[in-house]
């Protein structure tokens, strides 16, 4: 089987549409997540970096494992905290969710929420970073699936 290729009994391909039952994974630096006192996410964890022009990243699970989504990283795995949303809750708060397979080193199941992107002025994204600040903080929609650690 190759590297991007889904289980078999899942069927389906990276470009298939983001079912809602889907899990996704969002890598966010140590530095936008307050430890102590809220144990929170901060909203530059959701903020679009300058590559970000077409949307924010998040990973399909079904693809992607947590492993390899900080295997990827510019930085190593001790400086990202990886937080799992349900593909639902997104979707609730009116993102969408556009498969974006990339060739390697990307990990597969790159996916873009297309109302966050790096063009926009800071007033309108602001408020969408803040909605998805507010699901990764909510313990009933995601949870951490990754904390700073070495490999």
């Amino acid at each position: 089987m190759a590297a991007r290729d889904p289980p078999a009994q899942l069927g389906g391909t990276e470009a298939d549409p983001v079912a809602r039952d889907e899990y996704l994974l969002r890598r966010i630096h140590y530095r936008s997540y307050e430890e102590r006192p809220r144990h929170q996410f901060q909203r530059g964890g959701f903020s679009p970096s300058p590559d970000d022009k077409d949307g924010l990243s998040v990973f399909r699970e079904l693809f992607c494992s947590v492993r390899e989504l900080v295997r990827a990283a510019r930085k190593p795995p001790t400086e990202y905290y990886v937080v799992r949303l349900r593909a639902r809750d997104l979707l609730d708060a009116g993102f969408t969710l556009v498969p974006n397979p990339q060739p390697s080193p990307v990990p597969p199941g790159h996916t873009l929420i297309p109302e966050i992107t790096c063009d926009m002025p800071r007033a309108e994204r602001s408020p969408r970073e803040a909605t998805l600040t507010e699901v990764a903080n909510d313990p009933q929609r995601s949870q951490i699936a990754w904390r700073r650690q070495a490999l």
